[in-house]
């Protein structure tokens, strides 16, 4: 699963094909991994494009509350992330080294952050780091301070109390001290609830990744945002259609199974993707390619999709030897003559779609390979 969200991402980047995307979309979609897609989008939406286009934040949870239309949601918003201009600078912060920078204390600001202090949950110390960082453009420190503040919480209820008075600080500082029409939606803020409901309303667990965000945003240049309002149908009634139609087909068994892989998965996974936590680095290749050969049946089970498919019938499964065990030998036989993909007869080039070489990189390698600058703008 992982590596089809780390591949969708990279397609979401880099190709030039709808129908790329669009089809890790669907691999997901309909493997029911939904949750998981949701705060897929989310995630790349603060890593790439959040900074420059802060009206999708609103649209997006629009569409995240819409339960009923949330098959066409998920694809407008995978068509409007595709069709954005992306952006790495809040990518390459998070995955800079921990580097600690000495800041000068900045004694105009120390009042301030005394004031700032008062009914506050956070630590006056706390309070003067962060803000002298935030005033020194010292993204490294910023983000060393968010990691600190999370490690030395104790429960996730203080965790959200103690982000939710960052959030609070945050705006103020840009209202008093770079006076921006892009802050002028906060100016009439007098208090924390007003911001803590703002950002635990957003449905996405990271709330330091948003903090990020939101700093990189407010740092930019006015020019640089847009600010344009998007239907909420961005897809429209025949570029529906065609995708529609185009997942109905990829995602409809109408040949032997022996020969689905061979007509149904149309793209391999990514092979630059190794600088993410993959699962597969828990174990080594060759117990990846056994699991892939000879344990498919117990893997598979823990995707929606095929765990509906076994518990058509009345199956057993063995943790310890990592087995579904079928009842009969018939039923074993009818789910194979629909299921068995014959993944140990495949061609090698085939396996490798799946299970092809991955290697450690490190973040700043997967920029390189991707032709992205790891300079942040100052």
């Amino acid at each position: 699963m992982d590596e089809v969200f780390y591949t969708l991402q990279t397609s979401l980047i880099k190709s030039k094909h709808m129908r790329e995307v669009i089809f890790w979309f669907g691999e997901l979609y309909h493997s029911g991994f939904i949750c998981n897609l949701w705060e897929f989008i989310f995630e790349f939406y603060y890593n790439f494009c959040a900074i420059t286009y802060p009206k999708y934040e609103k649209l997006f949870k629009k569409y995240f509350n819409d339960k009923e239309g949330e098959y066409k949601n998920l694809l407008n918003i995978i068509i409007i992330l595709f069709e954005s201009e992306k952006n790495f600078d809040v990518f390459t912060n998070l995955n800079l080294e921990n580097v600690c920078i000495n800041i000068s204390p900045d004694a105009s600001l120390l009042n301030w952050c005394k004031k700032m202090h008062t009914n506050s949950c956070l630590r006056l110390s706390v309070i003067k780091r962060f803000v002298f960082s935030l005033n020194g453009k010292c993204y490294q420190n910023i983000l060393s301070e968010l990691k600190l503040i999370k490690g030395s919480t104790e429960n996730e209820l203080e965790l959200i109390n103690k982000f939710k008075e960052i959030y609070l600080l945050i705006i103020r500082y840009f209202i008093k001290y770079h006076k921006t029409c892009m802050v002028e939606e906060y100016s009439d803020i007098t208090n924390n609830a007003v911001l803590g409901n703002h950002l635990s309303d957003i449905p996405y667990n990271n709330k330091l990744h948003i903090l990020i965000a939101l700093i990189h945003y407010l740092y930019r240049d006015e020019g640089e945002i847009n600010k344009e309002d998007l239907e909420y149908d961005y897809i429209n009634t025949k570029l529906y259609t065609d995708i529609n139609d185009y997942l109905m087909r990829i995602n409809t068994l109408d040949c032997r199974p022996r020969d689905v892989l061979y007509k149904k998965a149309l793209y391999p996974i990514n092979y630059n993707i190794g600088c993410f936590k993959l699962a597969r680095f828990a174990i080594n290749y060759e117990e990846l390619k056994n699991i892939y050969l000879n344990k498919w049946e117990f893997y598979s089970y823990f995707s929606l999709i095929w765990r509906k498919r076994f518990d058509k019938y009345n199956i057993k499964i063995n943790y310890n030897t990592e087995e579904i065990i079928f009842n009969n030998d018939e039923e074993h036989e009818l789910f194979y003559n629909e299921f068995y993909y014959e993944t140990d007869e495949l061609s090698k080039n085939m396996q490798n779609y799946s299970i092809g070489g991955i290697k450690n990189i490190t973040p700043q390698d997967w920029l390189d390979l991707n032709n992205i600058p790891r300079i942040l703008k100052m």
